[in-house]
């Protein structure tokens, strides 16, 4: 039988604090090899928190989760 390949879930976005003017999200959650791949994808990006990062970074991340572009098995 053939792997399925994982898709990244949505996330909820929300304003961090009044002065980022991006909304962020919370991965934390995440299952483990998600998570690997999410901050493998994340090297070299900006973020504004420890735990939190912008909610368009982790939908271009779920698109090419999406597309095949990264793959999760």
């Amino acid at each position: 039988m053939k792997k399925a390949q994982k898709l990244a879930p949505t996330l909820e976005a929300f304003k961090f604090h009044k002065d980022i003017p991006f909304s962020v999200v919370d991965p934390s959650n995440l299952p483990v090899d998600l998570k690997n791949a999410l901050d493998e994808f994340m090297i070299g990006q900006t973020v504004p928190h420890d735990i939190y990062i912008y909610a368009h970074d982790y939908e271009l991340f779920r698109q090419l989760v999406q597309s095949g572009q990264i793959k999760i098995e």
